[in-house]
């Protein structure tokens, strides 16, 4: 009887404990809640030095997050640690997360795999997904498609977007799973209707390149749409190129000149040169020589042939910029080496050139290419 006694009392203690620990560490999540950091960090601070692996782990994303306290990975480190030893996934893949970024400790992907396992293991999404990350990379391990196929498999079918968009690139590319087109389009469509942007946009590709299902351009304009609102480039082209041609949508110039501007503000170079094209044009927006030039110049600086020829061609003519035939040889004479018509142009622009205006040209063009076509 007196070893009953015992031992209900031990069960409790423990019982009695684990209110205290449930109060304390709500009231640490309500402080939380209202921004107050400080009552939140003596609440958890508290608990976790007793062993709370929950309060452990916060205490671990205030440091990192610098949540009420100065950021301090190596506090973070120690706090996930903790809580990671005590079977806590998050603390498990934060810890992979940032020994993988080398954040409060030298990169190491070896102890970055080591804690997606523990994690993956047990369940965690985040965490099959970057194993899976790890095994087709190569990082910390050796490269294989099949096994990071399988821990895709594990973090998609819980509904990671980011899983299902790299089971769609592998199924794309057969690496690890046979190529297929449809299997593709599967994933795609399950992560994108996540909103992963990368997803919307291969999965307007596919529909507009009739892979895996039959085109159908208005449902790609569609996903390129999606995508583009979320700052895709290459859906940004696309959707502009669909409204300049009257893809699967009404042919709409003012549409396509505002995507294209969306996608050659980020540096998409196919947008900068069609840009050149409508404004030289007036389509979309009023003629605009100077505008031309502007676009023309900025995909030409990156190396377009047709956009240097374009420009040479402005400088020929006096469109937009004062009319320099040195200028517009010095691009033609670039285009050439890959744009034929360019080579014609510059033929015709040497027969109204002095042979020192020819020499003068040269030398601008081998200085433009050593400076990689910048400041031309």
């Amino acid at each position: 009887m007196k070893n009953l006694t015992i031992t209900f009392i031990i069960i409790l203690i423990c019982l009695t404990s684990d209110i205290v620990w449930s109060a304390d560490f709500k009231k640490g999540v309500e402080a939380a809640q209202r921004g107050d950091w400080a009552t939140a960090l003596y609440e958890w601070k508290i608990l976790a030095e007793q062993g709370n692996s929950d309060a452990q782990f916060n205490l671990g994303q205030m440091y990192r997050q610098a949540q009420g306290v100065s950021q301090d990975y190596k506090m973070a480190m120690m706090w996930y640690t903790r809580a990671a030893k005590q079977g806590d996934t998050g603390a498990q893949f934060n810890l992979g997360q940032m020994y993988r970024q080398a954040q409060g400790v030298p990169q190491d992907y070896k102890m970055a795999v080591q804690w997606y396992i523990r994690a993956a293991e047990q369940g965690n999404a985040d965490a099959q997904y970057n194993l899976g990350l790890m095994y087709q990379k190569g990082q910390g391990l050796e490269k294989n498609y099949k096994t990071a196929t399988q821990w895709y498999i594990h973090a998609a079918e819980k509904g990671n977007a980011d899983a299902q968009f790299s089971l769609g690139i592998m199924s794309y590319n057969g690496q690890g799973v046979l190529k297929d087109y449809e299997s593709a389009v599967k994933w795609y469509t399950h992560a994108a209707k996540q909103g992963n942007g990368a997803a919307q946009f291969n999965l307007g590709q596919m529909y507009r390149q009739a892979q895996g299902v039959p085109q159908n351009n208005k449902i790609a304009a569609m996903w390129y749409t999606r995508a583009a609102k979320q700052g895709n480039t290459g859906a940004q082209f696309n959707l502009g190129l669909m409204y300049h041609e009257g893809e699967g949508v009404t042919q709409d110039y003012k549409a396509a000149v505002m995507w294209y501007t969306r996608a050659a503000e980020q540096g998409d170079i196919d947008a900068q040169y069609n840009l050149g094209l409508m404004y030289r044009h007036a389509q979309g927006v009023p003629q605009d020589y100077k505008m031309a030039v502007k676009w023309f110049r900025r995909a030409a600086e990156q190396g377009d042939t047709t956009a240097q020829y374009n420009l040479g061609l402005m400088y020929a003519l006096g469109h937009g910029v004062l009319k320099n035939y040195i200028y517009a040889h010095m691009w033609e004479n670039i285009a050439a080496t890959e744009y034929e018509p360019g080579a014609k142009l510059r033929n015709n622009l040497e027969k109204q050139m002095t042979p020192a205006d020819i020499s003068a040209a040269q030398k601008r063009a081998r200085e433009c290419v050593r400076k990689n076509y910048k400041g031309c």
